[in-house]
């Protein structure tokens, strides 16, 4: 998703904060967190600020906590402030608003050397707003879906069938809904009519389902699903068992091997 579709995503889609002192507070005033992309709309009076590395859990499950992004939307903003050498992609070392309001004021204060103490103003790497309304939205899921497309030659059962795995990233807010597009890109995959054909057979390509949808794991210094992948990111995996370490040597090789699937 592009910094454009994100911003508009979390415009169109985030929830009010009622308590925006108190929401910071439960966020350990976002420390740590990393502010990645600032957009301003002066005339709208809205500013959107967009976060990696929160770890929390938005669906209120403890065991569902984890590091994720997010969007937070500023409206009614009347004034905003940057320190002169402000710059995207430093972690915060506290973030604090105002009890009292609206209009509520915003301070966030940037670990500049990573030593998270938090630098004011000054040092060129402060944010202050003051606005009206607070909302968030929790960052989309990515996932890696494995498609199977079967190819059939024959309506004989006993024929052997050959078919294909294909893996795609679906970017869904849950597993649910992941599913349901991974369904409908299957059985579009199928349904075009290319003249493929195998050893001169004319091929039916039939969605035979989605076998597999995980979510994806970034490295450890980014969000593990909820931004896309970036390289070293493990989008996919699998479990197999060999019978025996010559099984497994012939497996690494690239030769034909007998192998379990676990998962």
């Amino acid at each position: 998703m592009s910094d454009e579709q994100d911003f508009a995503a979390g415009i169109e889609t985030a929830l009010e904060i009622a308590d925006p002192a108190g929401f910071l507070q439960g966020l350990s005033g976002l420390q740590g967190v990393r502010l990645r992309a600032l957009r301003l709309e002066p005339e709208r009076q809205e500013a959107v600020l967009a976060l990696s590395g929160l770890n929390a859990s938005f669906s209120g499950l403890p065991d569902e906590q984890r590091v994720q992004a997010g969007t937070l939307l500023l409206q009614g903003v009347r004034a905003l402030s940057l320190a002169a050498g402000f710059r995207l992609g430093l972690r915060i070392a506290r973030a604090e608003v105002s009890e009292n309001g609206p209009p509520f004021r915003l301070d966030i204060a940037f670990d500049g050397d990573g030593d998270g103490e938090g630098t004011d103003g000054e040092d060129g790497e402060g944010l202050s707003a003051v606005f009206a309304l607070l909302s968030f939205r929790p960052q989309t899921t990515w996932y890696a879906a494995s498609i199977v497309i079967a190819l059939h030659t024959s309506d004989d059962p006993q024929a052997p069938v050959r078919f294909y795995e294909n893996v795609v990233l679906i970017e869904a807010e849950a597993a649910e809904a992941a599913l349901a597009e991974a369904r409908l890109l299957g059985a579009v995959e199928a349904a075009i009519d290319d003249g493929l054909a195998i050893d001169g057979m004319a091929v039916a390509p039939i969605f035979a389902g989605v076998r597999k949808l995980v979510s994806i794991s970034n490295p450890a210094d980014r969000d593990q699903d909820s931004e896309p992948p970036v390289s070293g990111a493990e989008i996919t995996w699998s479990l197999f068992t060999a019978r025996n370490q010559a099984d497994f040597e012939r497996y690494l090789a690239g030769e034909e091997v007998e192998l379990t699937y676990d998962e």
